[in-house]
């Protein structure tokens, strides 16, 4: 694929300084009505039940004594560091592992073969080498791509956990063992989805896997508002919160689209989201530290009715049985792997394995070297970029050639 122009990769700088404005700005007017709310009626943020505000009289980062404003996530590594770490160990380390992909992909390419051991390119299935599916995320094209997804995950921080004294809202709060499943997740089922369309591309960086937060933390937002758990002020808040992970989307959308192949992209980005929602529908983690919340529903037909428990989600008329959910969102994530691995072995059966030199476990063709990290130098390397390229153009071109 041909890289963007260079204003496209700057585009995402000024868009997140003016997301981080925007949650900063609506942090400080949404909290200090709540806080006036608060000092008049009760209000339900100091309730333990909800995992709520906890009262805005008390200090700590995250909460503005003066302005009783809540702070946003990506302000907590400024604000107090050390305990951001502690509660944030997954989302951090992802994070830390991210800008250490690209300083090793972009400072020492020449010398370490940081694309060909961990760039996601679809033909290197057929050899085995399943690691790419995760390890694709520590890679980004340039510095844009980098800050927008930084920007995407500091901003996700609340989902994993909330440090202690902070008076930010913890009842949606995964912990986290469940938000790097997600997170695992999303990036597999993105990256495999997206190659189905378009095997010849090559898979990069951590959108998908944001994406896949995001439905994760629509679902646990979601299911408190649909089942009624949540008081009418965090209601207020979980809705905001809810739109601000919106217009992260809309954004890493826009970015997609700005680029010439950003519909690879934003493809892998749509399947990130479903997968990040089926994770939570299939595998039920507590919310809040609490078990997600359901609704009693009635299923069947006339004459069969059956009392359950419902998943709601923000609307009791949305809702569907646990039982039934589970087994939908099983079904489209192995849809997807299915339809992945069908393609790379039944569709693509001709491809090599070899993957244009990017495989390790499978050999090249003929007498060429291959087989072995390190073995190619990067004018080798960048000759097979070459021709996935071209596998991509030839792609799209029968894409778009109309039938006869």
């Amino acid at each position: 694929r041909r890289p963007p122009k260079s204003w496209v990769r700057l585009l995402p700088l000024p868009i997140g300084v003016a997301l981080l404005s925007l949650w900063c700005g609506w942090a400080g007017i949404d909290g200090a009505l709540v806080g006036a709310r608060s000092a008049t009626s009760y209000g339900g943020y100091g309730h333990g039940s909800y995992g709520g505000y906890g009262g805005y009289a008390n200090q700590g980062y995250g909460l503005s004594a003066q302005s009783g404003s809540v702070l946003p996530p990506i302000a907590w590594v400024v604000e107090d560091g050390p305990a951001t770490v502690e509660a944030c160990p997954a989302l951090v380390g992802l994070c830390v592992a991210t800008v250490a992909g690209f300083i090793l992909q972009h400072c020492f390419g020449r010398c370490l073969p940081c694309m060909r051991v961990a760039v996601f390119y679809p033909p290197t299935l057929k050899a085995g080498e399943v690691w790419r599916l995760l390890s694709h995320v520590l890679l980004h094209s340039d510095l844009g791509h980098l800050m927008s997804n930084l920007i995407h995950l500091l901003n996700t921080l609340d989902l994993e956990a909330v440090p202690a004294g902070s008076a930010y809202p913890r009842g949606y709060s995964l912990g986290s063992f469940h938000v790097a499943g997600v997170a695992a997740v999303a990036a597999t089922f993105g990256a495999l989805v997206g190659s189905v369309p378009y095997f010849g591309a090559m898979f990069e960086g951590a959108s998908a896997l944001c994406f896949g937060l995001d439905g994760a933390l629509l679902v646990a937002t979601g299911v408190q508002i649909g089942a009624g758990t949540a008081s009418s002020s965090l209601r207020d808040f979980l809705q905001v919160r809810g739109w601000y992970a919106v217009l992260h989307i809309g954004v890493d959308i826009v970015r997609g689209c700005s680029s010439q192949g950003g519909t690879v992209g934003n493809l892998a980005h749509v399947a990130g989201f479903i997968g990040g929602m089926c994770y939570m529908v299939l595998v039920l983690p507590p919310v809040g530290g609490r078990p997600i919340p359901t609704i009693p529903c009635l299923t069947g037909g006339p004459g069969h009715w059956e009392q359950a428990e419902c998943l709601a989600l923000f609307k009791p008329r949305w809702s569907m049985p646990v039982d039934q959910a589970r087994r939908w969102a099983a079904a489209v994530l192995a849809l997807g792997a299915i339809a992945a691995l069908a393609n790379a072995f039944l569709v693509h059966k001709n491809t090599s394995s070899n993957a244009d030199g990017y495989a390790i476990f499978a050999k090249a063709p003929g007498n060429a070297p291959g087989g072995r990290v390190g073995a190619r130098g990067p004018g080798d390397l960048e000759a097979a970029m070459a021709r996935s390229r071209q596998s991509y153009e030839e792609e799209e071109a029968r894409r778009r050639r109309p039938a006869q």
